[in-house]
């Protein structure tokens, strides 16, 4: 077990910029694996796609609302996914460590207190029509409201839930996946990509190590027959399904782990954890070292 850590000291002169979600191989600037995979999928162009959506929108929900407001929606639905997701990573890693990690109460009321919508990571055209407004006042808009609720924290009882899907993962997964290493940030100077794993496992049964990859989505769809959309090219063969989207990330991941390290790696797996579903999923990922090639070296910094 010990030359897994020996050899994987090989990513030890990247690092992480965590503030702008940014990478770097001995000071060099890379591309991030969700940036080369995010290359293949079709763009979204929230100002027009609300010109469309807001007569649907409208009808479905009774309302009356503006494109304007559906793009406030549709922001602030980012926001609480990606607070959501940053929350259950934390309890995840922290609970695979034998830590109890609380909710984490204060930081959820200043980012949807006093702070400005500009400081927030939320979409360009929210922030133009919205950026001076306090996150608090955002979610008191009423087409907000109508979605969220009044509660000032959006995220606390769908985090309960997840939380308890969780406990229950890790209860189920003791004696069969061992905790290495989680947040391990690999990257490859071949490429200049650089990533972060969510959870190095390794499988008692098989004897091989994997990465394991946690999903907070509220939908997560996997049929590639009921799936009308095909990813760009050069990938224009694959459904863009959630789980084929994953599974070309983690395929980049494994991909640049086994040619730095020279450790060859078992089956990747997807978990998802959502408040919508009654138990947690995993998802064994779709085999696509090909396709992980083909992006690190069409789409990496090499290419830029």
């Amino acid at each position: 077990m010990h030359k897994f850590f020996e050899k994987i000291d090989v990513f030890n002169n990247i690092q992480f910029i965590e503030k702008y979600h940014r990478y770097t191989i001995g000071g060099v600037p890379t591309v991030s694996v969700t940036k080369v995979t995010g290359s293949v999928k079709a763009p979204f162009n929230a100002v027009t796609a609300s010109q469309y959506s807001v007569k649907k929108y409208n009808s479905e929900h009774g309302t009356n609302i503006t494109p304007e407001e559906l793009q406030a929606i549709w922001g602030a639905k980012n926001i609480v996914a990606a607070e959501k997701g940053t929350a259950v990573h934390k309890f995840l890693e922290c609970a695979l460590s034998n830590k109890f990690e609380f909710y984490p109460a204060e930081h959820i009321s200043k980012v949807f207190g006093d702070t400005l919508v500009n400081d927030v990571f939320l979409p360009l055209n929210v922030k133009e029509l919205y950026g001076t407004m306090t996150m608090r006042d955002f979610f008191q808009m009423e087409a907000i409201q109508r979605e969220f609720g009044t509660d000032a924290d959006p995220i606390k009882k769908s985090y309960d839930k997840i939380v308890n899907h969780v406990k229950e993962f890790l209860s189920e997964m003791r004696g069969r996946m061992f905790p290495i290493k989680s947040e391990v940030v690999i990257g490859s100077p071949k490429y200049l990509v650089c990533g972060m794993v969510d959870q190095i496992f390794y499988n008692i049964k098989t004897g091989q190590f994997e990465i394991w990859d946690w999903k907070t989505n509220s939908e997560f769809d996997i049929d590639d027959d009921e799936c009308k959309y095909l990813l760009s090219e050069p990938l224009g063969h694959i459904k863009a399904t959630k789980l084929n989207e994953y599974s070309l990330q983690l395929a980049c991941y494994k991909k640049m782990f086994q040619e730095m390290t020279g450790i060859q790696l078992g089956q990747s797996r997807i978990c998802w954890f959502s408040e919508l579903e009654p138990k947690y999923r995993v998802f064994p990922c779709k085999p696509f070292e090909a396709e992980a090639e083909i992006l690190l070296t069409k789409f990496g910094g090499r290419t830029l």
